[in-house]
């Protein structure tokens, strides 16, 4: 009879995965972003930031996220920050027209028509 010997470490591995209950893991990133569109739903602003803010910390570059964090920010009537996302998206999606006009829109927010009105122009 021939016996198989695993190394010391997979059996640790396979020991820790079989016996850690799924609740113990850290949420998933992802999972805090469908939290924050559930929040945003239903209309409860505050808690979705906070989720959106918990996942683009783990995921800064996830520019649907600084959209949506954006677009929170200006129902919650913060169009300085709802603008600093909104230019962070534009730098590497300048052909997002949804994103020219809610930042227009923070423009708007702010008093800064002129500027609202220049930057409107689809470029």
């Amino acid at each position: 009879m021939w016996i198989r010997r695993f190394p010391l470490i997979s059996l640790l591995a396979i020991a820790l995965e079989v016996g850690v209950p799924a609740s113990v893991y850290a949420e998933r990133s992802t999972d805090r972003e469908e939290e924050a569109d559930r929040h945003i739903q239903a209309g409860d602003y505050l808690s979705a930031l906070s989720k959106l803010n918990q996942h683009l910390e783990r995921r800064p570059r996830d520019l649907e996220a600084r959209a949506k964090r954006g677009s929170t920010y200006l129902r919650l009537h913060e169009p300085n920050q709802a603008l600093a996302d909104f230019d962070a998206v534009l730098r590497v999606m300048p052909w997002s027209y949804a994103l020219h006009v809610d930042r227009g829109i923070a423009r708007v927010m702010m008093g800064d028509y002129e500027e609202a009105r220049r930057t409107s122009n689809w470029p």
